[in-house]
């Protein structure tokens, strides 16, 4: 295919998906039921519906839960365990799945993030050719994205059970950012995998990460908006005597 073919059918499939967003607004999928008894508290911002509860039932049993809702579904299951903590991860038409099953002294907490994605329809021959005979006509560029104001996210969590504070600063390249630290006992390379898992089923993709024995081992994942502006999360973990030092940033490149 042509260079000018190319262009088309990248349009045609940009147009055709922002249009399948538009029919409803975004909500968790209807049956993705909570684990019986609970009572969920959701909250909801663009594109995403953040669904938290507790239960007294064990990790084990609200997995199994989650695993029939799935099978229903025929929606492929992915379960994987660090530590303590259970994380899930789907994909269904239109919507990313990130559940999070944390062991608590008595039950377990969970959290469910459902993330809007996109649908693409199938584009066909007749839709190349229609789109094709438009080509001559002016196209003007797709606004870019706004950047948001410096947030931290909601999906973005502990790997334990602890109350992390979030401290607000700026660093020495004068750019601004939110912190959090805490102690972990668990693996080291469990808890960078969690937090590999999270950035990347949260739209903060990340590359390979840095593990060198015995020293701070870390991993980036980043969210561009337009051209250079954009969030880098920082997950950042030094051993110490007994355990694990946990170091969280997400820091605006504006």
């Amino acid at each position: 295919m042509c260079n000018t073919g190319r262009v088309v059918v990248a349009m045609l499939l940009s147009g055709m998906g922002q249009l399948a967003g538009q029919t409803a607004p975004f909500s968790m999928p209807a049956w993705l039921e909570p684990y019986a008894g609970a009572s969920v508290e959701t909250k909801t911002s663009r594109g995403m519906v953040t669904a938290t509860y507790e239960t007294a039932a064990p990790v084990t049993d609200v997995v199994a839960h989650y695993g029939e809702l799935f099978a229903e579904q025929g929606v492929r299951f992915r379960p994987g365990m660090y530590g303590t903590t259970a994380v899930i991860h789907g994909d269904v038409p239109g919507c990313g799945l990130s559940i999070r099953v944390r062991k608590k002294a008595a039950g377990a907490s969970v959290q469910i993030t459902a993330t809007q994605r996109p649908i693409i329809p199938k584009v066909t021959q007749q839709d190349i050719r229609h789109a094709m005979g438009k080509y001559d006509q002016p196209v003007y560029p797709t606004p870019k994205t706004a950047m948001p104001a410096l947030r931290w996210p909601s999906w973005l969590t502990t790997c334990d059970d602890v109350d992390a504070k979030i401290r607000r600063g700026v660093d020495h390249f004068k750019l601004e950012y939110l912190e959090t630290e805490f102690d972990s006992a668990q693996e080291r390379d469990a808890i960078l995998q969690f937090y590999v898992d999270l950035l990347n089923s949260n739209g903060y993709p990340v590359g390979s990460p840095v593990t060198p024995s015995e020293r701070p081992a870390w991993v980036e994942g980043t969210r561009t908006f337009d051209g250079a502006r954009r969030f880098v999360i920082r997950v950042e973990l030094t051993p110490k005597a007994a355990g694990v030092h946990v170091e969280l940033r997400i820091t605006a490149h504006i």
